[in-house]
């Protein structure tokens, strides 16, 4: 087993453990319609400027 099968081994399981487990997140109305009122408005200066940030690391 090469050094790269073993990382690959430990990615995977993690990814497993992380990403394919389907979880639920129960809102109740009020927190629902927050939410949907915080999507509808224009993000912040800020907020964009850490979208930018981020879209950086996800090309790398």
């Amino acid at each position: 087993m090469t050094k790269t099968d073993i990382i690959r081994d430990g990615l995977r399981l993690n990814f497993e453990r992380h990403f394919c487990q389907s979880e639920k997140i129960i809102l109740s109305k009020r927190a629902f319609q927050q939410l949907l009122d915080e999507i509808e408005q224009q993000p912040t200066s800020e907020t964009q400027k850490r979208r930018k940030e981020i879209k950086k690391y996800i090309m790398w």
